[in-house]
This record gives C-alpha cells, structure tokens and sequence, in this order.
C-alpha cells in the first residue's frame, strides 16, 4: 500500500519535443513602428542620417501599416562612439548607417517569413496507475518543460503543423524543424533534463 510519503508509480510513455512559433517576441533589438514622429525623430528624418525611415516614401508601406521605423542604432551617437574608438570620419558614417539599414532589413524579413523567432519544449506523456481501481488500471496525463522562447530560427522553409490530434494545445502553431544547430540542440537537452527533474520530483519515474 502506497503511504503518505511515496510517491505515485508513473511509467513515461512518449517523449516530444515541440517547436512552436512565438507570437510575441520582443522585437525592440531591431527598432519600432510608429506613424506620428516626436521633434527629435522629425529633425533625424530631415537629416536623413538612416536613423528614421520613411516607408511611404521608400515604397516599402502597404495598407493599414504605420508609415515610419525608427531604428534601434541612432546613426549619430553610433557614428561618434566608431570615432572614439579610432575609427575614420568617412568609415564610422559608412558603419553607423550600415547598422541601422541591417535593422530595418531585419524587421522586414522576419515579416516576410523568412525567419521566425520560436519556443522549444518537451513533453512527456505519462501512464499512472490508479490506486482505487484493482485492474490494474492507469489514467493518462502529461507534463512538460517551462519552454525557452525568443529562439531566432530561418525558414528553410518550415511547414506548420495543424493535423487534428498532433496539437495538444490548438493555440500554438506547431513547426517542423529541418535542421537542429549546436544551440537547438543545446536547448533541448536542457528542457529535457528540466522536465526530467520535475518528474523526479513528482513521480517515481
């Protein structure tokens, strides 16, 4: 008989590892939307120094989309900190617009699809059995890892998962990944031995 200090007998059954897409990623590395401009952004428009762009202008705007992006990199102060470091005039302008135009190509990639930001967790389906039953019989459950999101990943391309009884949670668009790098693999590891430390604590496993 199973007393108050032990731990209910669960046998794992399948282990899953889940690449999702990740809605709502931080995106504030690369700079912002807006369509109404502070004074400060006007006169870096007016300067057109990179720092502020005008997408209507650049024929980069559709419909319903905000009109500016204001680039993370402020060309100038970029421009001045190349030039403490030792860098010339002429290189340290070339750099800083560099690094703002890098941003603004970023952004609009990752609108297009060509890469993806996405979560990695894993999932453990659990068999335990049931004390009141003497069949011997056991309830189905599961556990799973916290997630790491934010994980910048390149369509290659990916294909999104929808299939009826693949998703167990119908609000996260599943991903195929093709190709795991040292990182995603570094990643799941970690999940993996997260999630086997819960269930150590939770079962007997």
């Amino acid at each position: 008989m199973q007393t108050s200090t032990e731990y209910p007998l669960a046998r794992i059954e399948d282990i899953e590892i889940v690449f999702c897409h990740d809605d709502h990623a931080m995106t504030e590395f690369c700079g912002e939307f807006k369509n109404n401009l502070s004074m400060d952004e006007y006169r870096k428009l007016e300067r057109s120094d990179g720092s502020v762009i005008d997408r209507k202008k650049n024929g980069d705007m559709e419909r319903n989309e905000y009109r500016y992006f204001i680039t993370e990199t402020d060309v100038k102060s970029e421009r001045e900190s190349l030039n403490k470091l030792g860098y010339s005039k002429g290189n340290s302008e070339f750099m800083a617009r560099c690094y703002a135009k890098q941003q603004y190509k970023m952004i609009k990639s990752l609108y297009r699809d060509d890469w993806i930001f996405m979560g990695i967790k894993v999932i453990a389906k659990l068999s335990i059995p049931n004390p009141i039953m003497k069949d011997n019989s056991c309830r189905l459950d599961h556990a799973e890892s916290s997630g790491l999101w934010g994980i910048e990943y390149g369509y290659i391309p990916q294909t999104l998962i929808h299939e009826k009884g693949k998703n167990p949670y119908p609000t996260q668009n599943y991903i195929q990944v093709d190709e795991e790098t040292d990182y995603i693999k570094e990643v799941i590891q970690d999940q993996i031995e997260e999630l086997r430390s819960h269930l150590t604590a939770m079962y007997r496993v």
